[in-house]
């Protein structure tokens, strides 16, 4: 008898089995092929602008000169739309900036780069406080130095940007 794995909303019936009670597999029907999902709007546009530029090798040869369409970016404004981004790109490289996280992914020469703010996606924390000089301007009076102790921030983001949002369902934006 053979051993295999069925699915349980498609159990082998009597009508599967031969004289001996075996699996006949000439009588099983395969499972259809799922529908290829339609291709997005927006890969079919680059594409028709691939398909421009290839015959306009003039244009070709300056965009690629000009770095036209370097970079794509993807901006998220929740925490489970930057996890979902992220996911899909897979792989790349963390950064961050004063404002800004983001997670870039090289492909064919072109960056896809998902990024969101900080505020949305990381914990500030304050991590202690630091003295600085600071000129002030009082009415009427000569400009004075003072010293003052500020909060000094840090902000504590994810070590995983693709678990955000798991579970999520997550809206266009």
């Amino acid at each position: 008898m053979t051993d295999m794995t069925w699915p349980q909303d498609s159990w082998p019936d009597a009508d599967d089995l031969d004289e001996g009670g075996d699996l006949d597999h000439a009588n099983i029907e395969p499972e259809p092929e799922p529908e290829p999902e339609p291709e997005p709007e927006f890969c079919q546009r680059l594409r028709a602008l691939a398909d421009f530029l290839a015959t306009r090798p003039l244009l070709a040869q300056r965009a690629e000169r000009a770095n036209a369409l370097s970079t794509m970016y993807l901006f998220a404004t929740s925490p489970a739309q930057f996890g979902a981004l992220c996911r899909a790109l897979g792989s790349g490289e963390k950064s961050t900036d004063t404002n800004y996280i983001s997670l870039t992914r090289e492909v064919a020469g072109f960056r896809l780069q998902a990024y969101a703010t900080h505020a949305g996606i990381c914990e500030k924390v304050q991590t202690g406080t630091r003295t600085v000089i600071k000129d002030v301007y009082p009415a009427h009076v000569e400009p004075a130095h003072i010293e003052v102790v500020e909060p000094v921030y840090e902000w504590i983001c994810p070590d995983s940007f693709l678990s955000l949002g798991l579970g999520t369902e997550v809206a266009d934006a």
